[in-house]
């Protein structure tokens, strides 16, 4: 796909600034650990509680991987 931000940037806008608030408002009524649960924005997680949870970014960055505790969906 084309850079559309780039090929319409004043309606790209537009569509991000409208698409995005409905989705913030949802995932923060349910709480990120029921909202990342649910779907695949889990993989998007990079740290939790001081830890990396993401073992892609701890192996690139020689850290140690941590993981998600106490979630019902780590």
């Amino acid at each position: 796909m084309a850079d559309v931000s780039g090929a319409v940037p004043r309606t790209s806008t537009h569509a991000l600034a409208n698409a995005t608030p409905p989705n913030v408002l949802h995932r923060a009524q349910l709480g990120w650990e029921d909202a990342t649960a649910a779907d695949r924005s889990r993989r998007g997680l990079s740290t939790h509680e001081g830890r990396l949870v993401s073992r892609e970014v701890a192996n690139d960055l020689g850290l140690p991987y941590g993981g998600v505790t106490g979630t019902a969906a780590a």
